[in-house]
């Protein structure tokens, strides 16, 4: 045999092996998606309020925060929340623009003209920090108790305000509160299919299900309030973080705050509905999260915190965790298994049924397991006519999306830079006809 021959087969051997590792260990994350997806489907209850009557001197000012840049989707936000039912006088908005584009400025400028004892613009004449720098920096201006963050592109229902403040009024242990998403152009594209169930799955099956299980819940950046005192207690957000959510998330964790889910209380936000756009963001999402667990890890999992974290708290990290697992070992069985077909030796195939159905019967497993998961999330959300489409994506974009997120982790194992990078929004060509637009949505 020529040695060329022979060292191809040394290689497909190794190659094969490696496969058969990533595909085990893709396969039990896969099970462990669908366990608990089941139970989340299982445990889900309906819209439940807690049942006292709110007095008005039991509401609490308000600061909500709309951190926005080059955005006129955040002019939609805004009305929504001047249609609060809230009283007023205990509602301070807040515009934070860090826009470049002087004609995006000028147009916020102009609305906030119109309410000039509601809306407050800030500006710094830069985007340094990024998003958490610009909370920051609206901070300073904040007179609310509790302060409430929006992305741009959400758009609250008129009682959610009240909702979200009521957990803080019936429990001071609060700190943090985390509203469901709603994702209102789940259709748009195959990207925003994608984009979307990945959000679904978030706040349908893991936040439910860290929450029932006594851990921590996670903060997911918009439609969420924390209490200013704490902010002011445990330092501000972090700058440059590129998943500002997740870093203070698990701040808070250490210093035994806190965070609690609300599955009743929807906000609508979008997915991002062009492929590149997805990418960039999922890759942003798993830097930033991957250098907050990095961060943090010790501090989490050592011995010395073994009494002042608990065990179900640390459960919750890891749940966390094995999401960036999955699409890690997804990558690498794609690309081992492209290597083992690259070396083979078709001439010295033999069909049999163990060449044949071995590493086919995890690949099975793998699909039916996630067949299982986006079907659940149908279910829960009230998308079931999406069910095609949602796998369609799954073994398109998510394949593309996938060699971004490893690459955001990757990165950030290696202490590589990233920058912020903007998601074009539709809400910044449909300024003006938001409550259109919210007819349409999904998951509600």
């Amino acid at each position: 045999m020529h040695p060329i021959r022979i060292f191809l087969d040394h290689l497909h051997y190794y190659f094969d092996i490696i496969l058969r590792i990533f595909l085990i260990l893709t396969g039990v994350a896969a099970i462990f998606y669908v366990l608990i997806a089941i139970i989340a489907f299982l445990t889900t209850k309906k819209k439940t309020v807690q049942e006292k009557s709110l007095q008005l001197s039991d509401l609490p000012t308000v600061t909500v925060q709309i951190p926005t840049y080059n955005e006129l989707a955040a002019l939609n936000c805004v009305k929504r929340c001047l249609n609060f039912d809230y009283p007023i006088e205990r509602l301070q908005i807040i515009i934070g623009d860090d826009s470049s584009d002087k004609k995006i400025s000028k147009q916020i400028d102009l609305f906030a003209l119109e309410y000039p004892d509601q809306v407050l613009v800030t500006r710094r004449g830069n985007n340094l920090g990024y998003k958490p720098g610009n909370l920051n920096h609206m901070l300073q201006y904040s007179t609310g108790e509790i302060i409430v963050i929006f992305d741009s592109d959400f758009l609250p229902k008129k009682e959610f305000m009240k909702e979200i403040v009521k957990p803080f009024i019936l429990n001071p242990e609060i700190a943090a509160v985390q509203a469901r998403w709603s994702i209102r152009n789940f259709e748009q594209s195959l990207s925003s299919l994608f984009g979307g169930t990945i959000a679904y799955y978030t706040h349908y099956v893991l936040l439910p299900f860290t929450q029932n299980i006594g851990g921590t819940c996670f903060l997911c950046g918009s439609a969420e309030a924390i209490r200013k005192s704490v902010l002011i207690e445990i330092g501000e957000w972090s700058e440059h973080a590129l998943t500002e959510d997740i870093e203070y998330t698990l701040r808070l964790m250490i210093n035994k705050k806190k965070i609690l889910f609300l599955p009743h209380l929807k906000c609508e936000g979008e997915a991002p509905f062009i492929l590149i756009d997805l990418c960039k963001q999922q890759m942003r999402w798993a830097y930033g999260n991957i250098n907050a667990l990095k961060k943090y890890f010790k501090s989490i999992f050592s011995r010395k915190r073994k009494k002042s974290i608990s065990f179900r708290d640390r459960m919750s990290v890891l749940i966390f965790l094995i999401s960036y697992c999955f699409s890690f070992f997804v990558f690498f069985s794609t690309i081992f298994g492209f290597l083992g077909i690259v070396t083979i030796n078709f001439k010295g195939i033999t069909l049999n049924w163990d060449f044949i159905l071995s590493p086919s019967i995890l690949n099975i497993v793998i699909i039916s397991c996630l067949v299982v998961v986006w079907i659940i999330l149908m279910i829960l959300t009230k998308n079931t006519r999406s069910i095609f489409r949602v796998t369609l994506s799954m073994l398109t974009v998510g394949l593309v999306a996938t060699y971004f997120i490893v690459s955001g982790i990757i990165k950030a194992l290696f202490g590589k830079k990233m920058k912020w990078f903007m998601v074009k929004k539709k809400g910044n060509d449909t300024y003006q006809v938001a409550e259109k637009l919210s007819s349409t949505s999904t998951g509600s």
